[in-house]
């Protein structure tokens, strides 16, 4: 019978068990710390602007509808969540309190149309550049938002023609952003048409990845969002429209010119505040070519202009993300609305004494 002596002892279960814990302990708990890291460096990046999507700064405890798209949007009398902020309209489908026809005496009203910029996608009420002008201005002075987000250049003057019938006012403002040269004539490089339910569909995800409790998770979505647009270069687009394509710049120049009948049909004053671009603030910004091409045909037929660009510019060049509503979505945020309040003000004090005449 042979000995036993010098045999090696056997591996039982339980201590393959413990070795094998032995060894991945160490892995966990490096990636339990590095995810913690991870964590901490994005709250730490994760910017004052941006809003916290649980805080839509709606009525608390009431389950409110998502709206997405300019029929629901344009809908009267409602209260609901749009881009994660609370958006009410009243009995005209203006987005805001319910405004008289007729201002009351001693009250100069001026009437804001514009796309969602002017609309406030993104931002509560209070937050956007006419509602901060109108605390500017004081008491003597009402500020009427009419902006619906979505339209080009023809829907915000159609918009503006057919509440300046209702709402007396006495002066105009058109905050002018890029996109509003959509049109008929546009060259649009995106390839094919995206179905009807895609806004719906994108921005619902956009929220339910904005809700995470975690913040890397929020940059994770993010980057996975980025890549999965790709395309071609909206710079390019946008560029090629404004300068390259005559047909789409006639579009333009005639919504130009029936924003100046308009305004001489009411007997007020016209004045564009043009929007600037929020994706690159530094000297090289790709659309001053266009913003003054825009001016000067502005000021050819008798509106007057603000440029915003140079608010934005003189603080955040090179930080824009700074100034969005979210990582996912470049709309002007609280602080950037600030700026362009500031650049209309100063614009608006530029104009002739004959324009600050009640009708």
């Amino acid at each position: 019978m042979p000995s036993s002596e010098g045999a090696a002892p056997r591996k039982t279960g339980s201590g393959r068990i413990r070795r094998l814990l032995g060894i991945a302990a160490p892995i966990v708990v490096g990636l339990l710390v590095g995810a913690a890291g991870l964590e901490v460096l994005a709250r730490l990046a994760w910017e004052d602007g941006w809003r916290d999507p649980s805080q839509h700064g709606g009525p608390e405890g009431v389950e409110l509808p998502v709206v997405e798209g300019i029929l629901e949007l344009g809908r009267a009398n409602q209260q609901s969540i749009h881009r994660n902020v609370y958006y009410r309209t009243n009995s005209r489908g203006l987005r805001g309190p319910e405004r008289s026809a007729i201002p009351a005496p001693g009250i100069f009203r001026i009437a804001v149309t514009g796309d969602s910029t002017t609309m406030g996608s993104g931002v509560l009420e209070e937050e956007r550049y006419t509602d901060l002008l109108e605390r500017r201005l004081g008491p003597e002075y009402e500020v009427l938002n009419v902006g619906m987000s979505g339209f080009n250049t023809d829907g915000v003057v159609e918009r503006l023609d057919r509440n300046s019938r209702h709402y007396r006012s006495d002066l105009f403002v058109y905050g002018f952003s890029l996109n509003d040269i959509e049109g008929p004539n546009y060259r649009s490089r995106a390839g094919a048409p995206l179905p009807a339910d895609f806004g719906r569909l994108y921005w619902a995800r956009i929220a339910e990845i904005e809700r995470s409790p975690s913040y890397f998770w929020r940059y994770f979505g993010a980057w996975r969002l980025a890549r999965s647009r790709g395309g071609a270069d909206p710079n390019a687009e946008v560029l090629d429209n404004f300068l390259d394509n005559p047909a789409a710049w006639a579009d333009f120049l005639a919504g130009l010119d029936r924003y100046a009948a308009l305004a001489s049909s009411r007997g007020v004053c016209a004045h564009l505040l043009v929007h600037a671009d929020l994706g690159d603030l530094g000297e090289d910004h790709p659309y001053l070519e266009v913003y003054d091409r825009v001016e000067a045909a502005a000021r050819e037929r008798g509106i007057t202009v603000s440029q915003s660009f140079p608010y934005f510019a003189r603080e955040y060049a090179g930080s824009e993300e700074a100034l969005w509503v979210s990582l996912f979505d470049p709309h002007p945020n609280r602080i950037a609305h600030e700026l362009l309040a500031q650049a209309l003000y100063d614009g608006l004090m530029k104009l002739p004494p004959g324009c600050w005449q009640p009708r």
